[in-house]
């Protein structure tokens, strides 16, 4: 019983992360940096694909009645009806692909100051997602921008590729930390979102050092039984 007790403490105190949960979310387009339309026409054509936005989305949280900026997972999945309308159900878990979340630590900053900028991570984005090879080259691989353009765009596809491959090369990277939040949903494109990571209080650290010091307790407990 003792040491049930004991590992349960552990598991609570070692284990900082939060379960998954569904909200209900509706998406428009952003429309951030000032001028309304400062964001929004900026699609990628894909010749005989549809084509596909690559400015950012406005979210607002039906559930908890906040709001917060995402970008583009699946690029071939669109928005649904319900998300833009009334709302639609997605459940939320963290995000923690390494290379993802340096883009973000790098980059996310700034991916919002223009059309540009905001073009540009989303591409950096999608050629982290779905180059296997990990090439992090725009015109190679998986993901490739050969023969393609922006159509109907506030945002130019020279500046916004040149950007891209600064940020996949870490190119005046900053040093921020964020938490990034995956939104999925089985109807819907899901999306991506990021919000500062919070500076651990000193208690934390204790806590979090107590629950470890528990686990190799019991991990002691086990090889002298």
């Amino acid at each position: 019983m003792k040491l049930h007790i004991l590992k349960t403490l552990a598991l609570a105190a070692a284990l900082a992360c939060s379960a998954a949960h569904a909200d209900t979310l509706k998406v428009s387009n952003y429309t951030g940096g000032g001028a309304a339309d400062a964001f929004s026409g900026a699609f990628l054509n894909l010749g005989s694909f549809d084509t596909v936005t690559t400015q950012p989305w406005q979210v607002s949280n039906l559930t908890t009645n906040g709001s917060f900026v995402a970008f583009c997972l699946e690029r071939l999945v669109p928005v649904s009806a319900a998300a833009f309308g009334a709302g639609e159900t997605y459940t939320a878990s963290a995000y923690t692909s390494a290379a993802v979340v340096n883009l973000f630590n790098g980059f996310y900053g700034s991916a919002l100051t223009s059309a540009n900028s905001a073009a540009a991570f989303q591409l950096a984005l999608w050629e982290l997602l779905e180059d296997s090879a990990n090439t992090k080259d725009l015109f190679a691989g998986n993901f490739n921008l050969t023969g393609y353009d922006f159509n109907l765009s506030t945002a130019d596809f020279g500046t916004a590729t040149t950007l891209a491959t600064s940020m996949l090369a870490g190119t005046g990277a900053a040093s921020d930390s964020y938490q990034l939040t995956m939104w999925d949903a089985r109807g819907s494109q899901d999306l991506i979102s990021a919000v500062a990571a919070p500076i651990p209080e000193p208690s934390t650290y204790a806590l979090m050092a107590g629950g470890l010091g528990i686990m190799g307790y019991l991990a002691r407990r086990r090889r002298q039984a």
